[in-house]
């Protein structure tokens, strides 16, 4: 093996560890500031067609941190923006302004009832697959990690060694 695949080897022998001795769905590590714009760009061409059918569409951020990409997603988009994070110490750095975003102090295992048409979500695979599992949202977009039992629909290059990983379901 060359030494770049035994690093990516050690990488996902780290994130098994974490996962299954910590039972957590991801440390906090927010989305890095420079895809943000990115993201947010391809989750509003997403969303387009999904607005002829709904007057009021919804955008989930699971595991949101302090809300940095929710924040930009209820200013640019015309949707009704939820910020779900279980650390209750996070939200409370977050300063939300924006009337069309809701903070929620909750985690995966009791998400929002309500119908998502996009869920966006920067957690490692367990997490992912949980939000697969129990969220119901029309498209769920996952940056670098992969669901743990599920292929993506597509997966788009942001360069910088960063993925997004699009689930397309259907209700």
């Amino acid at each position: 093996m060359l030494s770049f695949e035994l690093d990516i080897e050690r990488v996902f022998q780290a994130i098994k560890i974490l996962e299954q001795e910590l039972h957590k769905l991801a440390p906090y590590s927010p989305t890095p500031p420079d895809l943000i714009g990115k993201i947010v760009e391809i989750i509003s061409r997403l969303l387009r067609p999904l607005m002829t059918r709904s007057p009021q569409n919804t955008v989930l951020e699971a595991g949101c941190g302090k809300g940095d990409v929710a924040k930009v997603l209820a200013r640019s988009i015309k949707a009704y923006t939820i910020c779900l994070e279980i650390d209750s110490e996070l939200l409370k750095h977050s300063k939300n302004r924006e009337p069309a975003l809701e903070l929620v102090n909750a985690d995966l295992n009791h998400p929002p009832l309500r119908k998502i048409d996009i869920t966006y979500a920067y957690l490692l695979p367990t997490g992912l697959q949980k939000i697969l599992d129990t969220v119901k949202s029309n498209i769920i977009i996952s940056l670098d990690y992969k669901a743990s039992r599920e292929n993506p629909t597509k997966t788009i290059t942001l360069g910088n060694h960063h993925e997004l990983h699009i689930y397309v379901k259907r209700f």
